[in-house]
């Protein structure tokens, strides 16, 4: 546990920029901040976490112990780092058009090429994330460039927020299997789901959360 100490408060910004150690530090932070807030008697009526922050959020419901929480989420992260490093993708934080106009072009791009690219984050009503294979987003950006009538702003997105599409099919594959070494609990408050609001409650039902929180699209405030 020095180590993890170590990496959250005395490591270099090039170093909390590695996925890994970012996903870890968060985690590492906000689950010794649900911790103390335990030890003072706070208990909450809900908890949420926004991306990787559900892995923290389980924590803080007594969904799993700290260590299993940890594993899971650097297992992901090896994985996610690793088909990162072999595939062309990207991401594109998009400011202006309405989530009808993003999903419509989308749809375009995907029903004209075998590669993909799909909305990974629903920030707002005009602000989303689309991730998709390099080739298809070009075409997005091309489609955008079309829109004359309002004006948008495009701009690279780092990857760590993740793709949240059935692009990560392939990280599922090998992440899925680590899964049935955790003991998913009944959680003690409910969690909100990220998209839809719903309360998720169950260990089974956490169980499915976890990946479908990697290949479904998150939302924002």
């Amino acid at each position: 546990m020095l180590f993890r100490s170590k990496l959250c408060f005395a490591s270099s910004e090039a170093e909390l920029r590695q996925m890994r150690n970012a996903y870890t530090s968060i985690f590492l932070v906000s689950a010794s901040i649900a911790g103390l807030l335990k030890e003072k008697g706070i208990k909450p009526d809900v908890v949420a976490g926004f991306n990787q922050g559900e892995y923290a959020a389980l924590y803080a419901a007594g969904g799993w112990q700290l260590p299993d929480g940890l594993y899971l989420l650097n297992k992901f992260a090896s994985f996610y780092q690793e088909f990162l490093d072999g595939t062309s993708v990207e991401a594109m934080h998009i400011i202006g058009p309405s989530t009808d106009v993003v999903e419509e072009i989308c749809e375009k791009v995907n029903k004209r090429s075998k590669e993909k690219a799909y909305i990974a984050l629903y920030q707002t009503k005009d602000r989303h994330t689309v991730a998709g294979y390099t080739s298809a987003m070009e075409k997005v950006r091309t489609f955008l460039s079309e829109q004359r009538e309002q004006k948008i702003k495009m701009a690279s997105e780092d990857l760590a927020v993740g793709l949240h599409s059935s692009l990560m099919d392939p990280v599922i594959e090998r992440y899925k299997m680590y899964l049935e070494k955790i003991d998913f609990r009944d959680l003690e408050v409910c969690m909100l789901e990220s998209l839809n609001g719903e309360c998720i409650e169950r260990g089974a039902k956490t169980k499915e959360r976890v990946l479908k929180r990697i290949h479904s699209p998150v939302a924002g405030s």
